[in-house]
């Protein structure tokens, strides 16, 4: 669902319904989070169908600490 929705910054959308969401890859959050360690992240990928079409969806889940 990247690139829907009205862009407010890079990688960042404003949906319909009021939700502000940004889409990320691991190297963004290793990039963003440069002032804290990584303890954990994976990323989960899932496909799903809509309207006849499969799409792939993934969630990247991280835990960060500061140092």
């Amino acid at each position: 669902r990247d690139n829907t929705g009205v862009l407010v910054e890079p990688s960042t959308y404003l949906r319909g319904d009021g939700i502000m969401t940004r889409y990320c890859s691991e190297e963004n959050i290793r990039t963003l989070s440069h002032n804290f360690i990584i303890t954990e992240m994976k990323r989960i990928e899932w496909s799903m169908r809509i309207r006849g079409r499969d799409y792939i969806r993934a969630v990247i889940s991280a835990i960060l600490r500061k140092p």
